[in-house]
């Protein structure tokens, strides 16, 4: 054997472990940085890495890396825990601010019931740590066209192709099974273990969340000056009756492109703990009419169409199409107000700036419904209208700085 190449072959094995070994120390200096700064984060590793470590002991605990995720709306927190080539997610909801009992008694419910959520591994309620599995990075968001994801206006937007449509009639089913779950007092204690009263989409509910567009939103589209009772009287009333006479089902409440994740070839639904019971048309209406992409009124027409016609008793309360598709577009009225003030709250409050490039798509959807219906959304068409969103992103802007 030639013993110049066994040494060579030995030099580069030696190099490699060393480069390992410098890679994991480094690693170490970079965690031991990061959680001096946040203790916190330091207790929520140690209790992720015991968790793990009981349930799968055959695994080394050598390489061991935490990657922060980009989070949600909330307060939560998430990351990726890697050991070994194995992953995990890692949510932090810190119980002052986001009390994790119901995101865990929810999704250990809807995945008892073959829903697709992540499975939860473990919890620790009273620290609000919570072990999920990890379902990877690709939303369904990031398989539409990029035309979809800039476009402003359904009026200009792309139509699905066969992929896209299948993906959507699929995620759809998802949303039918949310909807076929039982409304007993056992869903209840599910949902809601502390009291097992039921989390209704009520008046309260509904009126409190389109109080956020006059809160946050119009203050900063100058249109402060809009009384509150002129909204509540001839917007606001109108919305909340028809989502009132919708048949009721389970909602997600937050159903669209960024919370269903393709993991294995296999839709999977995330950010599930805001589930109520309230009108049917709700996820429907969050999914095509998406507040991070739009899709033409075609594309939307045709599954919208199917939803009406495959569902007798959808069919059977509204009577016609006409009826249901208006009840449709005022329930994403009513949530496309929401959305105008939380996305102002969480730039403003919450130093989340990345929601403000979302306004105007959110915006056009509303002012397209408020004017097909300018007979019941008059006072709305003119407040919209009188909104200049270049001047409400940049007094946005300098209000922050």
């Amino acid at each position: 054997m030639d013993k110049t190449r066994v040494n060579a072959n030995e030099e580069v094995s030696g190099a490699d472990a060393s480069r390992e070994q410098e890679s994991r120390e480094q690693d170490r200096r970079k965690h031991r940085a990061i959680y001096q700064n946040n203790p916190r984060l330091g207790k929520l590793l140690s209790w992720a890495k015991n968790q793990i470590f009981e349930k799968q002991v055959h695994l080394s605990g050598e390489h061991i890396h935490l990657e922060p995720l980009q989070g949600d709306a909330s307060f939560r927190g998430y990351y990726r825990l890697t050991v070994s080539d194995n992953t995990w997610v890692v949510m932090d909801s810190p119980v002052d601010q986001e009390d994790p009992t119901t995101f865990v008694s929810v999704g250990d419910w809807w995945h008892l019931k073959g829903i697709a959520t992540p499975k939860i591994i473990a919890k620790d309620l009273t620290q609000g740590f919570v072990l999920l599995e990890d379902l990877g990075q690709q939303e369904l968001a990031g398989l539409v066209d990029e035309e979809a994801s800039i476009c402003f206006s359904q009026s200009q937007a792309p139509s699905m192709n066969i992929l896209q449509t299948t993906l959507y009639e699929k995620a759809l089913t998802i949303v039918d099974q949310i909807q076929g779950l039982p409304l007993n007092s056992e869903s209840l204690l599910s949902a809601n273990p502390k009291n097992g009263q039921a989390p209704l989409y009520d008046e309260k509910l509904l009126r409190a969340e389109m109080g956020l567009f006059d809160e946050w939103f119009l203050p900063y589209a100058q249109q402060a000056s809009v009384e509150l009772g002129k909204l509540n009287q001839e917007i606001y009333t109108p919305l909340v009756e028809s989502a009132l006479m919708q048949p009721k089902v389970w909602v997600h409440r937050d159903f669209h492109s960024r919370n269903l994740m393709i993991c294995s070839n296999r839709l999977r639904v995330i950010d599930f703990q805001d589930a109520v019971i309230g009108p049917v048309t709700y996820d429907w209406v969050s999914l095509l009419r998406d507040c991070y992409l739009c899709w033409s009124f075609e594309s939307e027409a045709y599954l919208l169409r199917k939803l009406f016609y495959g569902h007798p008793s959808v069919e059977s309360a509204f009577g016609d199409y006409p009826s249901f598709f208006q009840a449709y577009e005022w329930m994403g009225l009513q949530r496309h107000l929401k959305v105008l003030g939380i996305f102002t709250r969480l730039y403003l409050r919450d130093q989340k700036a990345r929601y403000l490039k979302y306004l105007p798509r959110v915006y056009n959807y509303a002012l397209h419904v408020a004017r097909r219906y300018d007979d019941r959304f008059s006072l709305l068409v003119r407040v919209l209208e009188a909104v200049s969103l270049s001047d409400t992103l940049d007094g946005l802007t300098r209000k922050k700085a």
